[in-house]
């Protein structure tokens, strides 16, 4: 018999067991597996694993089995073979499909789509942590000198109000975007599988919510440098995106995720060869990005 995958939500984020999380996220991506499959959408559902069955009380998912396919963080490694152009590409596809579902026509996932307790958790360590004078984190134990080169961006008032603008955007406190659609949320490549036989699948949707496509366009830049993009080729890489969106809140969403996973507790899997030089590149690529956008 083929084998299947249980998921079950716990009170706290699995990489980092002191971060408590809403255990109500399972139903979030529930919502999510079956607005997909509602909608009709092959060039959406054929990215996806299967929901098999969920059963809200007790918290347990039960979802098809992918296989053998591991997902996408060895790209920070310099495996460009890993999420390389046509990766990048069939992905974007993936998401404008995504995008296009109408999940705002009265249905019974319309208030678990606001994603509201995860969004917050998600909203201070994007927008507010990284930047926040004094947040306790030891950023020299990632890179000697970090610290030194973070103060900079610390102190830096400007950017902190440009951070705050686009975490109000995030919550959905102001406006912003070209369109609301329903997100994945934390599109990167560790919600990416890639497998021979299936090639990419898309896993992971328990930080989905309806907002600004930017968002996880933005996401998704901010991933491509990370993985050995230069800052011209990650923004070139969104003209597989086939629908409209906002370029300069893109590029900003991608700016405080570059900054945010250098600066924050979120931390990528990089080589621990990766240089002091490069991230202060990667910080004031972020930086720009985000003082670029007319808030």
């Amino acid at each position: 018999p083929p084998t299947l995958i249980l998921k079950q939500s716990v009170p706290y984020v699995e990489k980092y067991p002191s971060i408590p999380a809403p255990v109500g996220r399972l139903d979030v991506e529930a919502a999510f597996y079956r607005a997909a499959a509602e909608s009709g959408a092959d060039g959406v559902t054929s990215y996806l694993p299967e929901m098999l069955h969920h059963d809200p009380e007790e918290r347990i998912m039960c979802l098809e089995d992918l296989g053998e396919g591991e997902d996408m963080t060895s790209a920070y490694g310099g495996g460009a073979e890993v999420f390389g152009p046509d990766h990048r590409s069939a992905l974007l596809g993936w998401l404008a499909a995504l995008h296009g579902i109408n999940v705002e026509d009265g249905g019974d996932d319309d208030d678990v789509f606001s994603n509201t307790e995860m969004r917050v958790l998600n909203h201070e360590h994007i927008f507010d942590l990284p930047l926040r004078p004094g947040n306790g984190l030891n950023l020299d134990g990632f890179t000697e000198g970090l610290r030194d080169v973070a103060s900079e961006y610390l102190d830096d008032e400007n950017l902190r109000a440009k951070a705050a603008a686009l975490g109000r955007i995030y919550l959905g406190k102001d406006p912003g975007g070209k369109r609301s659609v329903l997100l994945h949320g934390d599109f990167y490549p560790g919600s990416f599988l890639s497998s021979s036989d299936d090639g990419v699948k898309v896993i992971d949707p328990e930080f989905a919510f309806v907002g600004p496509a930017e968002f996880d366009l933005g996401v998704f830049v901010a991933h491509c440098c990370f993985c050995g993009a230069g800052p011209a080729e990650a923004e070139k890489s969104l003209s597989a995106y086939e629908a409209d969106f906002d370029g300069s809140l893109a590029l900003a969403f991608a700016g405080m995720e570059l900054i945010r996973r250098l600066l924050g507790v979120a931390q990528l899997p990089l080589p621990a060869e990766t240089s002091l030089a490069t991230k202060e590149a990667w910080l004031k690529q972020g930086r720009d990005w985000i003082m670029a956008w007319d808030s």
